[in-house]
C-alpha cells in the first residue's frame, strides 16, 4: 500500500497506490510488469492530472498499462496519445454499465443542509443524499 499517508510493504508483488506516490519509481525505471490505473479520467483533473500524464508517459516500455474508467469522454484520443508515445495501445470498450451514471447539477438541488456542514462539496453531497 502506498499513499501520501501510508507506505507499507512496497516490495510486495502487488502494490495498491496513488500514481503520485509511484511516479518517481516509474521514472527511475523501477518497472512493474503491469500498471493498472483505475479512474484514469483523472488525467484531465487540473490538480492531479499532470501526475497521471507523467506517470503514463514515462512508464518504462516493458510495463504494460491497463487504464480503467467508466466516464472518459474521449478514450480514442487517449489511445492515439499512447500510440504517439510508442505504445501498442488498443481501446476495449464495453458500453453497458451495471450502475448507470446519473447527472445531477449540484446548484439545482434545493434541499437546505444544516449550517454546520461547510464547504461546497460537503454541502453538495449532503443535498444530493437528502434529495435521493
Amino acid at each position: 500500500m502506498g499513499t501520501g499517508d501510508l507506505s507499507e510493504n512496497l516490495n510486495a508483488p502487488v502494490i495498491v497506490a496513488t500514481l503520485e506516490t509511484q511516479k518517481n519509481r516509474l521514472i527511475q525505471g523501477d518497472d512493474p510488469s503491469l500498471l493498472v490505473v483505475d479512474e484514469y479520467q483523472m488525467i484531465g483533473d487540473p490538480d492531479r492530472g499532470l501526475n497521471y500524464e507523467l506517470a503514463l508517459a514515462l512508464a518504462p516500455r516493458n510495463t504494460q498499462l491497463l487504464l480503467l474508467s467508466g466516464s472518459v469522454a474521449n478514450p480514442h484520443d487517449v489511445v492515439k496519445w499512447l500510440q504517439r508515445l510508442g505504445r501498442q495501445a488498443v481501446l476495449i470498450r464495453h458500453d453497458m454499465r451495471p450502475v448507470p451514471l446519473e447527472e445531477v447539477h449540484a446548484n439545482s438541488l434545493s434541499y437546505h443542509v444544516p449550517g454546520e456542514i461547510r464547504g461546497y462539496w460537503p454541502r453538495a453531497v449532503a443535498k444530493a443524499l437528502a434529495e435521493d
